[in-house]
């Protein structure tokens, strides 16, 4: 009998009217060197040279993962993609291209199979036989993990409104997340921010950290993602002025808390690489005066804004 590739789906997918499609480009993809049936369909056969386990994530359908094992020599090799669509795309369409992507990945398992002379390739149909597909290890898998649930770090340029009636704030901030999950995250940022005040040569520096979580509100594959976020901050509010007249200098410092709310989209460049903006609102638990021969001369609001832009490094 012809030689089969075992394509394992979920008991959903294998009733999805697009199933047909995703064999029909597996078999155009193998140039009839093996046909593609479904899994309880290969029990049939009397030879099956590889199992090709597809499995979608999400319900939107725009991310699948494909796992090709073929044993040779007594153990298994396994070949992984994951495979991130558009949403544009139609879904017969994504369907096919999976169908070419399990071909891809059986060609490229048997071509490294063949590689021993105790192996045969698959077009003389007496290749390597798989009957059960064995669980990947991390030294035989090639895997692609999400951009979204691994470790990441950001660095950020940051303009905040500050002390009103004077230019903003500027500054930079390094943001480190931890993926929790398919949506989830914890994230922890250090950051620093200078203001010049037109009055008495004032400047106010502000280091502060604060940590947190957040959630994806919307994400496009592993490419972009939009994302809202709530943390819990320290800050330092430290101000250094000189008396314009007797060039007398003095400075103060005041610890405070607060909260932080914030919402960052990404876009990715690579699994690797993207950029992140950023908009957020920080409220302190009061107001600041700067004084001056004990008169107010200006005011930290308890409220600022804050928006950001940078580079993030992902290492999913």
């Amino acid at each position: 009998m012809t030689a089969a590739i075992a394509v394992e789906l979920a008991p959903a997918d294998v009733a999805s009217p697009y199933a047909e499609a995703l064999l029909d480009s597996c078999n155009i993809g193998m140039q009839q060197r093996a046909t593609c049936v479904l899994g309880p369909d290969a029990a049939t056969e009397e030879r099956n040279i590889a199992v090709a386990i597809v499995s979608w994530k999400g319900s939107e359908r725009l991310e699948a993962r494909i796992e090709v094992g073929l044993r040779a020599r007594g153990a298994a090799r396994w070949q992984a993609r994951a495979v991130v669509f558009a949403p544009g795309d139609p879904e017969v369409e994504r369907w096919r291209a999976l169908g070419f992507a399990v071909a891809t990945l059986v060609e490229k398992a048997i071509g490294a199979a063949s590689d021993t002379p105790d192996e045969r390739s698959v077009s003389n149909g007496q290749a390597p036989v798989v009957t059960q597909p064995s669980v990947p290890t991390a030294e035989d898998t090639v895997a692609s993990r999400s951009s979204w649930t691994g470790f990441s770090a950001s660095g950020k340029l940051v303009v905040e409104t500050g002390v009103p009636g004077h230019l903003p704030a500027l500054g930079g901030a390094i943001v480190l997340e931890q993926g929790l999950g398919d949506r989830w995250f914890f994230a922890g940022e250090v950051g620093l921010t200078r203001q010049s005040l037109d009055v008495d040569h004032i400047d106010l520096l502000r280091p502060r950290a604060s940590a947190g979580g957040g959630v994806i509100l919307v994400k496009l594959g592993d490419r972009a993602r939009l994302a809202v976020r709530l943390a819990v901050a320290l800050e330092l509010i430290q101000a250094a002025g000189r008396d314009p007249i007797g060039g007398a200098s003095d400075q103060g410092t005041r610890w405070i808390g607060g909260i932080e709310q914030g919402v960052d989209g990404v876009w990715m460049w690579s699994n690797a690489l993207g950029m992140v903006l950023g908009a957020a609102v920080r409220e302190s638990a009061g107001s600041t005066q700067i004084l001056a021969h004990g008169t107010e001369v200006a005011l930290v609001p308890a409220v600022d804004w804050a928006g950001s832009a940078g580079v993030r490094l992902a290492f999913p």
